[in-house]
């Protein structure tokens, strides 16, 4: 029993991580995109 616990750590760990950097992708994405629609805008010109 001893062995699973950390290996239970682990995957949560991981998930947790897998959470975290899809939130931080949606997020870049998400501001490179306001980025792109500001700079490509009629008003830049």
């Amino acid at each position: 029993m001893d062995a699973t616990v950390p290996e239970r750590f682990r995957i949560d760990k991981v998930r947790a991580w897998w959470k975290v950097v899809k939130l931080l992708d949606l997020t870049y994405s998400a501001s490179s995109n306001a980025y792109y629609h500001l700079f490509n805008s009629p008003y830049h010109d």
